[in-house]
């Protein structure tokens, strides 16, 4: 079998102007522009429309014409001088007022194709980066509400004098794909966990809960736990514990538990994620997290709506998020099959990826070799598998088919050099728990969520990569 490795992805910039832009397009785009200034307290090198990368220049222009009333969208970058003049005066503005405006601005742009040293709205002078904060905050409120404030408080925020407006946009598109393990609530394996004990805490890194303690699952003919659970001694690396949940100092078990990223976090991610921003997921879903779900007919529909939308890619991550490197072959065999199963019973679909729980895998590995007959792409730690990496992190790489594979690096940190994809992993309990302690337990957390959206918002402002999917990124190059 042939190995590719991709250093680059070259694939040309489409013009923007090609593709029709929707106001829920322009919507979405202001949502992460403001929520990135309110993340960040600086605003972004870039925003994302149409699945395109544009200077913020751009961005400047387009939330402009939204404001205006245009009902046709011009996407071009403006240029001249970098001003953005700072004032010292708040004040409050009429929607009224701030529409007019746009519209003279909108003049001054297509007659100048440069920025104004400030705008001036009745009696308020408001420096540029603060009109396009108040513009993108105004158009984010009508995505929320379906309507305008009638008045707006302009925030002075005092951004650097010279604003990287026009950032320079690659000729060559780069993405980014957010990867989320749609798992029980942060699995963990240890020798120290055994059926005996309901709760590890002795010798363990993480606060080990049995899952023994939870009604078995089922739909259809599939279950959370197998038959024989309570009667064969299944090691946590066969079948996962999951972590404690801690309130005031004491463990607790919510309703949800140990299902509660899967299910309540799920909408999380699709109302404040992926509908806020229009930005696709892929998730690797172990077989008793599809079972959680289904167990909720709403929530399944909402996934397979989503699914058919092509917002998220739906991939396996075994049947009890087993660590396929310490279980014998049959068990390893017998987990991937019955996740696979489990996901062709609730999607009638082949799942696009598969990913090893723990980013583990046995020595020698080869995907098609326990992968062979799922059809499966993969993405996991594989220093095995290409012999010339010679990184000080062992080589990550994702694997886009497993007839002729190609090979993209797997990142954990972006920088400007680096491949063209790059992925960023999280979870979904993350957006309900924040983990604490030593052994490590979950406490919920009201800033779980932002610390996953701005991890993964940080790096499309600063390097404009495009979020993207496995399927769609095959589709739109030649090495699908």
């Amino acid at each position: 079998m042939k190995l590719i490795l991709i250093a680059f992805l070259l694939t040309l910039i489409l013009s923007l102007n090609a593709i029709a832009i929707q106001r829920s397009d322009v919507q979405k785009a202001a949502n992460f522009y403001s929520d990135y200034i309110d993340f960040f307290n600086k605003p972004p090198k870039y925003a994302i429309i149409n699945e395109s990368a544009i200077d913020i220049s751009a961005a400047y222009l387009l939330f402009i014409q939204y404001i205006s009333g245009k009902s046709n969208f011009d996407i071009k970058p403006i240029k001249g001088e970098n001003h953005n003049f700072i004032t010292n005066n708040e004040c409050t503005l009429k929607i009224e007022d701030i529409k007019e405006a746009s519209k003279k601005l909108l003049r001054f742009f297509e007659e100048k194709n440069e920025f104004p040293l400030a705008i001036k709205i009745n009696d308020c002078y408001i420096s540029n980066s603060d009109f396009l904060y108040l513009v993108s905050g105004i158009i984010s409120d009508e995505f929320m509400n379906n309507k305008f404030n009638e008045d707006y408080a302009v925030k002075r925020l005092y951004f650097d004098k010279t604003i990287d407006w026009d950032s320079r946009i690659d000729a060559k598109k780069r993405y980014i794909g957010f990867t989320m393990d749609y798992e029980a609530d942060r699995p963990e394996n240890s020798d120290y966990y055994i059926n005996a004990v309901d709760v590890a805490i002795e010798n363990v890194s993480t606060i080990g809960i049995n899952p023994l303690l939870f009604d078995r699952l089922c739909y259809g003919s599939f279950c959370t736990l197998p038959e024989d659970y309570w009667i064969r001694n299944y090691s946590s690396a066969e079948i996962a514990w999951t972590t404690a949940i801690k309130e005031d100092g004491k463990i607790v078990y919510p309703s949800c538990y140990p299902y509660c990223g899967a299910t309540e976090g799920t909408y999380i991610l699709f109302k404040e994620f992926i509908d806020r921003y229009g930005f696709p997921v892929a998730w690797h879903m172990t077989g008793n997290s599809i079972i959680a779900i289904a167990s909720k007919p709403k929530l399944i529909s909402k996934v397979l709506e989503y699914k058919n939308n092509g917002l998220i890619d739906l991939g396996l991550h075994t049947m009890y998020h087993t660590n396929i490197k310490k279980v014998s072959y049959d068990f390893r065999e017998k987990t991937i099959r019955e996740g696979y199963e489990v996901f062709k019973y609730a999607f009638n679909d082949d799942p696009v990826q598969f990913r090893a729980p723990y980013l583990d895998l046995p020595e020698n590995y080869l995907p098609d070799y326990y992968l062979f007959g799922y059809g499966l792409l993969a993405d996991n730690e594989m220093p095995d598998v290409y012999p010339d990496c010679n990184l000080d992190a062992s080589c990550n790489y994702e694997i886009f088919s497993n007839s002729s594979m190609s090979f993209v690096r797997l990142d954990w940190q972006i920088n400007r050099e680096d491949s063209f994809l790059n992925i960023y992993l999280s979870h979904p309990w993350e957006l309900l728990y924040e983990t604490e302690g030593n052994p490590i337990y979950l406490k919920e957390s009201g800033n779980a969520k932002l610390n996953v959206f701005k991890k993964w918002l940080q790096p499309v402002g600063e390097f404009g990569l495009v979020p993207t999917t496995p399927t769609e990124f095959l589709r739109g190059t030649p090495y699908g």
